[in-house]
């Protein structure tokens, strides 16, 4: 999806977050954006609200790994 709009030419910036435990948006996503030459940030979870509140976000997408056919996501508490 991100790819998608940033070829139509409708992404202005992409945030990405570091995804703890295992870094997920470190390794994986963060480097894809920079790979494919899109505009990106990665920041830290604990930063999301805040960035929600002062940058103009239009969209969020979110990553899973299992969803239900109702399309809820399970959440793992530990």
């Amino acid at each position: 999806m991100v790819r998608a709009l940033h070829e139509k030419g409708n992404l202005k910036h992409a945030y990405c977050t570091e995804t703890r435990p295992y870094n997920q948006g470190a390794r994986l996503t963060a480097y894809e954006l920079v790979h494919e030459k899109m505009p990106a940030t990665l920041v830290c979870d604990d930063m999301v609200t805040l960035l929600m509140e002062k940058k103009s976000i239009s969209a969020v997408v979110v990553g899973k790994r299992i969803a239900g056919r109702s399309g809820a996501v399970p959440v793992n508490v530990y």
